[in-house]
């Protein structure tokens, strides 16, 4: 530190260090304004990838539906399970459906007739389509889903129409 004389003795006075210069508001402004748009971005994008997560994660009863079919002709009694109510397999084994599964045709396809929803009970109905060599066979099913939590579940399923052709 550099000594100073005291201001009685007469003589010149060393300058004093000079005070900082404030910025004016404005040239700090730009720095905040960025920053906040930068979070207001980074919400809106964390905001619209929740919802799509929660969107590609629900459970629809055109979902639940499919998910039943596949599990029929993978032999997946996992997906069958997830699928439907504990009522609805009325104690058929995870052995019995894999059975059961592994004697439908292979050569089928799936349409998607109709779906109703009234709050938490929906009915799909669909065709399932079998060609063979010498025939085709059409079925028509109408499920009933309930909601349970958050998923949909096969209450019930009955065919409501078949032809042979």
């Amino acid at each position: 530190m550099t000594a100073y004389p005291p201001p009685s003795v007469p003589g010149p006075q060393p300058p004093r260090p000079a005070m900082p210069v404030a910025r004016p508001w404005y040239r700090r402004a730009w720095v905040w304004i960025t920053a906040g748009a930068c979070l207001v971005l980074l919400l809106l994008a964390a905001a619209a990838a929740a919802v799509g997560l929660f969107i590609a994660l629900s459970s629809t009863p055109e979902k639940t539906v499919r998910h039943y079919q596949t599990a029929w002709d993978t032999s997946d009694c996992e997906l069958y399970v997830d699928a439907t109510r504990e009522r609805f397999r009325d104690g058929v084994t995870c052995a019995d459906f894999e059975e059961a599964a592994s004697e439908i045709p292979t050569e089928h396809e799936y349409e998607l007739i109709s779906s109703e929803t009234e709050g938490d009970r929906a009915t799909v109905v669909s065709r399932t389509t079998v060609e063979t060599s010498t025939s085709t066979f059409t079925e028509t099913t109408e499920f009933h889903l309930v909601k349970r939590d958050r998923d949909w579940l096969i209450d019930s399923a009955g065919i409501v129409d078949s032809t042979v052709g």
